[in-house]
This record gives C-alpha cells, structure tokens and sequence, in this order.
C-alpha cells in the first residue's frame, strides 16, 4: 500500500539523501532517498531547526537563522514518526560533502525509483 512502511521504522537508522523542494524563506522541505523510500513510501520532511543539531532537540537560535542548505545537496539524517505518524520527519540532519556513489541529484532518485516500482533494474 501507498504510504505504509515496507520496512520496519528504526529510529536510530541513518539514512543518505538529497535535498529537494527547498524553500530557503520558510525554512523547510523534502529529502529524497531510495533507501528511506523503502521503508517509509515517501520523500522525508526536513525543517530548518534539524539541521546541524543533534538529538532532536532545536533550540530558538535554529529556528530563526537562515540554513545552508540547497536543493541538490547531499545530506545524512536520521528519522522520527513520533511527532506526526504517518508522516516522517528528518532529525539529526548534516550536509555531506558528495554522497557515497558520487553526486546524486533528486530527479536521479526519482527516475531510480520508478524503474525500480517498474520492475526495471
């Protein structure tokens, strides 16, 4: 089913993905990666506030300065059902210099995506 886990939620997991639908004005967006797909059917909600802190808490300061982080960027990050289920959201968030396999870009993740649903490899 569309949306449900396919593999089970592990909040200390960490994930490698990439920055889509940044919107630097309102502090927040989407992170796309396949392996986070996998398991939560969807692209991760990133806030501002999660980015260059650690453990899930943000202080005011986070929440008011504007973010380094663009649309194409490659970044790690950790996942949390708690706050809205259904809907993951990315704590623990840190801009990677070039991702494992090299620079990855969100359509690159998406077109990965559909040929793997397609059952094209």
């Amino acid at each position: 089913e569309r949306g449900k886990p396919r593999e089970p939620h592990d909040p200390k997991r960490k994930f490698v993905g990439t920055i889509t639908k940044w919107d630097d004005d309102s502090g927040f967006g989407f992170i796309s990666s396949w392996e986070a797909y996998k398991v939560y059917g969807k692209d991760v909600f990133v806030h501002k506030a999660q980015i260059g802190t650690v453990g899930g808490s943000s202080s005011m300061y986070a929440k008011r300065r504007r973010s380094e982080i663009r649309n194409g960027d490659t970044v790690s990050y950790t996942v949390d059902l708690a706050e809205n289920p259904g809907k993951p959201r990315a704590y623990n968030v840190e801009k990677c210099a070039t991702p494992p396999e090299g620079p990855v870009s969100g359509e690159a993740e998406l077109a990965k995506r559909r040929r793997l649903e397609a059952g094209l490899s």
